[in-house]
């Protein structure tokens, strides 16, 4: 592994910042323009000569008719998760045997020993 770069005085000898240190201490800019706050402004606007529709819902009777038109499953689905989220999933977990794992894991890197 290559050494750590010369990160300055603000950061860990490992390029991370400690523990309540940003490292953007400013935030963003005011006045800084949002590319999804402008989306979403536009997908509420109507376009001219329409029925009074907005771009949103012609973006979405596109989606169906196109998940509909062509029986695409996947364009079908993804429509109910934006409706529905996706399904619950449960996963099963032993944790005893995570930490049987992570327990012999540093006995072997030595950085800590059994009994500590």
């Amino acid at each position: 592994m290559s050494e750590p770069k010369d990160t300055g005085p603000i950061r860990n000898p490992d390029g991370t910042f400690p523990p309540g240190v940003s490292g953007n201490p400013k935030g963003k800019p005011p006045g800084s323009i949002s590319i999804v706050a402008i989306l979403k402004r536009k997908l509420e606007e109507c376009p001219p000569d329409t029925d009074k529709k907005t771009y949103a819902e012609f973006i979405v009777e596109a989606m169906m008719k196109n998940a509909l038109k062509e029986n695409d499953r996947r364009s079908l689905r993804d429509i109910i998760e934006y409706v529905d989220g996706m399904p619950k999933q449960t996963v099963g977990l032993d944790v005893d045997e995570m930490v049987t794992e992570i327990s012999v894991k540093i006995v072997k890197d030595g950085t800590e020993t059994p009994g500590d």
